[in-house]
């Protein structure tokens, strides 16, 4: 082997480096291409084939698919069902006390109207929405 002159090895490093890139991308595009084949010869067994045949296949392929999950979506599904229920067990409307309205008003003279530091010396029953409401309700009735 003859000693090369140190100028001309990084550019065989990049030459090798391109020729590998070129390399990935022909089996890239020869593995789309089969790909696309399969999918051509796939497509027409399937195009002849009656509806309902279709349907049941399309409802195996889910099912499997659907025991192939892992447990844990399961598991988070079945949390956040949990959550849900638990959380529209506690949004069930709750009539105002007139101890509760004479509160608010106590609270509303004291601190003007912020929603969030009235819940908070009420107790958090309820949202900042329904203190609000109250209020417009309050106002109607003082007014008539």
């Amino acid at each position: 082997m003859e000693n090369k002159p140190a100028h001309l090895e990084p550019k065989l490093e990049i030459n090798e480096y391109y020729n590998q890139k070129s390399l990935k991308e022909k089996k890239n595009r020869q593995i789309k291409k089969a790909n696309a084949e399969e999918e051509k010869t796939s497509h027409n067994s399937t195009h002849s084939m009656p509806t309902h045949l279709k349907r049941t296949k399309s409802r195996s392929y889910l099912k499997t698919e659907d025991e192939d999950d892992d447990s844990q979506d399961d598991n988070y599904h079945q949390d956040k069902k949990t959550k849900q229920e638990v959380t529209m067990q506690k949004k069930k409307p709750q009539l105002w006390t007139k101890e509760e309205d004479a509160m608010l008003l106590e609270l509303i003279h004291k601190h003007g109207f912020k929603a969030s530091i009235i819940r908070d010396e009420m107790g958090r029953k309820r949202g900042l929405s329904s203190y609000i409401s109250r209020w417009e309700v309050l106002k109607k009735k003082a007014l008539i």
